[in-house]
């Protein structure tokens, strides 16, 4: 097993700011399979290690009723 520390460049909260690079080809992203799917589809990105799968990440977010 290998374990290789990644610094990130870029960082954001909007999913489809992170979809440019991998797009136009300057990088890769983590991105979640809704927003990325489409672009998989048409052939604009690739996933760029298919041998090695990122593991299932479940979050849950608690909102105040009144916001």
């Amino acid at each position: 097993m290998m374990t290789v520390t990644v610094h990130p460049r870029m960082s954001s909260n909007d999913m489809s700011v992170l979809l440019e690079p991998p797009k136009t080809h300057l990088g890769i992203a983590l991105l979640s399979n809704y927003v990325v799917l489409p672009e998989l589809r048409r052939g604009s990105v690739v996933v760029p290690l298919p041998d090695f799968p990122v593991p299932d990440l479940w979050i849950k977010a608690m909102v105040p009723v009144d916001r």
